[in-house]
């Protein structure tokens, strides 16, 4: 969600990535200009005015992308920004007070606990304490002044479910 509208962008379709940004209204589907970086498995936040599409891969976990880009659902168009400072898909990111968290993912052998934030008024990326259980495919949200990092898998391919719930607390 991105204030009241619904975007949806990216994946694939037949093994082809897609790069397609659709915007719900509420009423009615408009289509919008396509992501810059077509990819899949890639995490969405949303600071209410924008959506930022962040990271993802191209296919296959040993294609791991780096993109971030951000989206303005009245205008309809994307703009790049800075990559992030580690290549991942299939994990979670939010936003939370000027901040885009993003945490976990996956390679072709292992997950990550990697959690790295980005500042939207600086423009920059810096490095968080790792999660204390590397994960992928969790769900992520922020609540008040945490983040949370909820289930996915502690290793590759969907394998070994996780039912921990950790919290990145930003007081």
């Amino acid at each position: 969600m991105v204030g009241d509208k619904l975007v949806v962008a990216g994946g694939q379709n037949a093994k082809q990535l897609v790069g397609q940004t659709e915007v719900f209204d509420g009423s009615s589907w408009r289509d919008a200009a396509n992501m810059p970086t077509p990819r899949e498995h890639l995490a969405a936040a949303s600071d209410g005015t924008y959506m930022y599409a962040v990271g993802g891969r191209f296919l296959s976990a040993d294609k791991n992308s780096a993109a971030f880009e951000r989206f303005d659902p009245q205008a309809g168009t994307w703009t790049k920004l800075v990559d992030m400072p580690t290549p991942r898909g299939s994990y979670g990111a939010a936003f939370i007070d000027g901040r885009i968290v993003a945490v976990g993912g996956e390679e072709p052998t292992q997950v990550l606990g990697v959690a790295e934030m980005y500042d939207v008024a600086n423009a920059k990326w810096s490095t968080l304490p790792p999660l204390p259980t590397p994960r992928h495919a969790e769900a992520v949200a922020a609540v008040g002044n945490t983040v949370y990092c909820i289930g996915g898998a502690n290793r590759p391919t969907h394998e070994g479910p996780v039912a921990t719930v950790e919290a990145l607390d930003f007081v």
